[in-house]
């Protein structure tokens, strides 16, 4: 069903101009043309434009519910023909995203970390002489009553 046509056949029927519907109607001439060839997308949105096609109907004294009916209809026909919008990525989205980049990043990070840890390890394994070996290195050993000097041996 060709809304526009049907609306304009109304109209013709009854001997009355564009200009008269503007008039009773306050709907701007422009827009009654456009509503008249089928030029959905350059009216405001659907929801206005089903106030226009009602009170077109009414200005006629017509019934307006097979004008928006049609309307509808091809509302819906052209959404479902719309490719589907993607929702923009949430902040969890984006948080997880890892890249071949930042893997990289991450496991040269924890190489490096893991590289310090065995080398303080190694460092503070090899600084500590077992006591066996400390005690066979000194002259003697030091009794619970001995004072000790600081001054160098043989002063």
């Amino acid at each position: 069903m060709q809304i526009g046509s049907t609306l304009q056949g109304l109209r013709k029927r009854q001997g009355r101009t564009l200009r008269d519907l503007a008039g009773i109607t306050r709907i701007p001439h422009a827009s009654l043309e456009q509503l008249e060839a089928d030029a959905f997308s350059a009216l405001p949105p659907p929801l206005y434009v089903e106030g226009f096609i009602r009170a077109y109907c009414e200005a006629l004294g017509e019934d307006p519910s097979g004008p928006l009916l049609a309307y509808q209809r091809h509302v819906i026909a052209e959404e479902r023909t719309k490719a589907p919008v993607s929702a923009p990525p949430t902040l969890f989205d984006k948080a997880h995203e890892w890249t071949a980049d930042r893997l990289s990043l991450a496991h040269g990070v924890l190489l490096a970390v893991a590289s310090l840890a065995f080398i303080v390890a190694l460092i503070g394994a090899l600084g500590t002489e077992p006591v066996e070996e400390m005690a066979a290195t000194e002259e003697a050993p030091l009794n619970s009553g001995d004072v000790i000097s600081s001054a160098a041996p043989g002063e």
